[in-house]
């Protein structure tokens, strides 16, 4: 998708909607990656963005959500066809074992927002995606884990809620994770670390997923507009 630069449209959609639009180091964080690597994405014009007045790059969380949801969609393998996840059950025990820390830590990053409590206090209303996680390394497979997230983006879509709010629980959730598997008190291999990691990763892309059809039906949907 080609970038925008029109300093005098994005300073008006600045002005007019300042809190949907995130400087290049939030938007490097909500997508996982550096700033230097959203920077040059940027400049290959592969993500959508604006710049400010004073050359400036600023991202619409709503629009890098679709562009998450299309990349993934056009450029990365099926997750449920990934080789090399075998199940790891150990690691799920262990995972599990800090499910309490890693809800403290997420709560603390999301501080009192709805998110917060959607990420392990309701999961009769949310994926609690501790366990989501955890069932994947279990049994070694992503299908379940990956039809719960599209099904929970696919509802805050749905909802009307922006892709900044549908992806803040499992995006604080994957650095909760990391904070806790990176702890000394904790023991294991930075291989296990990044498998961890490569599953709340596909897990988020498929949240974005599941967000960006909802939201595409909206738009769609002549009811839903009225």
């Amino acid at each position: 998708m080609p970038s925008t630069t029109q300093p005098d449209v994005a300073a008006a959609g600045l002005a007019r909607q300042e809190h949907a639009w995130l400087p290049i180091s939030s938007a490097a964080r909500a997508l996982g990656v550096s700033p230097s690597t959203l920077r040059a994405w940027a400049e290959e014009g592969r993500v959508p963005h604006v710049r400010t007045a004073g050359g400036h790059r600023r991202f619409n969380a709503d629009e890098l959500a679709e562009w998450l949801a299309a990349h993934a969609r056009a450029h990365a393998p099926r997750p449920e066809r990934s080789p090399g996840l075998t199940p790891a059950p150990e690691l799920a025990d262990l995972l599990v074992s800090h499910d309490e820390r890693i809800t403290q830590i997420v709560e603390q990053d999301l501080g009192t927002t709805d998110d917060a409590v959607h990420v392990a206090r309701r999961p009769g209303t949310a994926v609690d995606w501790v366990t989501v996680v955890a069932d994947v390394l279990r049994l070694g497979w992503l299908g379940k884990g990956l039809e719960q997230a599209r099904a929970y983006g696919y509802a805050r879509g749905v909802a009307g809620v922006s892709a900044a709010d549908a992806l803040a629980g499992p995006l604080a959730t994957g650095r909760a994770i990391d904070a806790v598997l990176s702890e000394e008190s904790v023991v294991v291999s930075s291989e296990e670390r990044d498998r961890v990691a490569g599953v709340m990763r596909r897990i988020t892309v498929r949240v974005a997923d599941g967000w960006a059809d909802a939201t595409r039906d909206r738009t769609l949907d002549p009811v839903a507009r009225a």
